[in-house]
């Protein structure tokens, strides 16, 4: 197995541990997230650190990022050192690692900081707006700055944004970070980068007009598009989840 170690000069004195991950991931550190990858956490010498490994890709994508591509664990990388350098936070990078086997691809590693946020924004799930106007209105204010620096999160969803109240001021931290892109945005494109929330039509009305009032754009037209634009993705999702229900029932007979 081949492996490769990018290591901030920040943490170069974690390289030893960064190094060994390959080996010891599996029977190290606290599982906190294991699902299509998984993420767990170790504490070493007083930080806590996040270490996310990425399933070994399919044969294509293998290819891909042999050859031809960043992995997602050097985008990760790569693209937190560029938040924070545009003062956006991130949970701050340690390292990444990508090993290979017979010249193909395998197991990636994001090394990073445990970020200082610790709300998530999936608790508007609950669909209960009340009291948290103040909320909504700055994760508003927030999209705009990012898309006013040429920032875009293409998975902007409530699971990739954590947030914390600090003195009387709300705080955004971004993760789940490889899927990126720096651009400027036209106002169809912006409204298109809403999709991924989810809440109640008042969430996403306040959201909107809190972005359109920084961006220059007319607040009611930008609330009915968005919200639009929200519930078509959603019930596009849903359909999609259903087929792929009744196709398993179907197969299982």
């Amino acid at each position: 197995m081949k492996t490769t170690v990018v290591v901030n000069p920040k943490y170069e004195h974690l390289r030893s541990f960064i190094a060994a991950l390959p080996d010891t991931f599996d029977n190290s550190g606290t599982v906190i997230y294991d699902a299509r990858n998984q993420l767990r956490e170790f504490n070493v010498d007083g930080l806590y650190i996040i270490v996310k490994r990425y399933k070994v890709p399919h044969i294509v994508n293998q290819i891909i990022y042999s050859y031809f591509r960043e992995s997602k664990s050097a985008r990760a990388y790569h693209y937190a050192l560029r938040l924070l350098n545009q003062g956006f936070d991130t949970p701050e990078p340690v390292a990444y690692i990508e090993t290979s086997r017979k010249g193909l691809f395998n197991y990636s590693y994001f090394v990073s900081l445990r970020a200082k946020n610790v709300r998530l924004l999936r608790e508007f799930s609950d669909f209960q707006i009340d009291g948290r106007e103040h909320i909504a209105q700055a994760l508003g204010s927030y999209m705009a700055d990012l898309h006013n620096a040429g920032i875009v999160h293409e998975d902007f969803s409530p699971g990739n944004i954590l947030f914390d109240e600090k003195d009387g001021k709300v705080e955004f931290t971004l993760i789940d970070i490889n899927r990126m892109s720096f651009k400027k945005l036209n106002q169809e494109e912006s409204f298109q980068s809403f999709r991924r929330l989810y809440g109640c039509d008042r969430f996403y009305e306040i959201v909107a007009k809190s972005y359109a009032a920084k961006r220059g754009f007319d607040p009611e037209l930008t609330s009915e598009r968005v919200k639009r634009i929200i519930h078509e993705f959603h019930d596009k999702k849903n359909e999609s989840i259903l087929r792929k229900q009744q196709l398993k029932k179907i197969i299982n007979k």
